[in-house]
């Protein structure tokens, strides 16, 4: 499995950095989807990828960070030639998601709901779902790469939920909301450096990729008071725009 960050920004974008977008890949290139639709994303796209080539979308929640260019992506798949090859492209959301009226249900692409509750089996994937703590209605997922059994965990925003342990437990990658320093204290909205580690330590994943870090924040302090606390076995890095991991090293 291949991940490849289009975005990584919280809340807003800023210089070459989108906000939270990224695109999941097979082993074998066949199945690619779009996990959440961040500001700027649809442009950092066309750098990796054409975009009649996306077999779908998923969205973890409708915050606009996430989701500003879900409908540039859906003209995107009508008006551009080549037209959508797998038309028409799911957009799947939870089944209370409000952004899903201001979407276009066309030829080319389709919003659907997943279900929470229920693993969705997508081409080369399949994915589970957990309700995050967030202000509004929000769901981590855990994609699992059958044909590997490599697993990516993404927090998507979350303050500390006792649920995500055993969630992403044994998680190749860790791609995990950390946009607070320690300072900020435990809240409801989202993660902060020493919980992102002890989330990291208890599910014992292998690696931690630090996302949606906001553009005023001090993205070395909290990267610091993370490896403060993270296992030495865990690797941190941070998510760059553009940059490609693959899920297992």
């Amino acid at each position: 499995m291949k991940l490849t960050c289009l975005g990584s920004a919280g809340g807003y974008p800023s210089g070459k950095n989108g906000t939270t977008s990224y695109l999941v890949t097979s082993q074998d290139g066949a199945y690619t989807f779009l996990l959440d639709a961040g500001s700027g994303s649809a442009l950092a796209l066309e750098q990796q990828m054409d975009v009649s080539d996306l077999n779908a979308i998923v969205i973890t929640h409708d915050h606009a960070d996430h989701t500003a260019d879900l409908g540039i992506y859906q003209h995107l798949l009508m008006l551009r030639q080549p037209l959508a090859k797998h038309a028409p492209v799911p957009i799947y959301l939870h089944p209370n998601a409000k952004v899903r009226k201001l979407l276009m249900i066309g030829e080319t692409s389709e919003p659907q709901a997943y279900q929470p509750d229920e693993v969705l089996d997508l081409g080369a994937f399949r994915l589970s779902f957990c309700l995050t703590v967030h202000p509004i209605e929000c769901y981590a997922v855990r994609i699992e790469e059958v044909a590997t059994g490599e697993v990516l965990v993404f927090t998507a925003d979350s303050g500390w939920c006792n649920a995500l342990v055993p969630f992403s437990q044994n998680a190749d990658v860790l791609l995990a909301d950390c946009a607070f320093p320690n300072e900020v204290g435990r809240n409801g909205i989202h993660l902060i450096a020493q919980e992102v580690a002890q989330l990291a330590n208890e599910a014992q994943v292998k690696r931690v990729i630090a996302s949606h870090i906001a553009p005023q924040a001090d993205a070395g302090r909290i990267l610091a008071q993370i490896r403060e606390s993270l296992d030495t076995k865990i690797s941190l890095v941070k998510a760059e725009p553009g940059a490609v991991y693959a899920v297992r090293q």
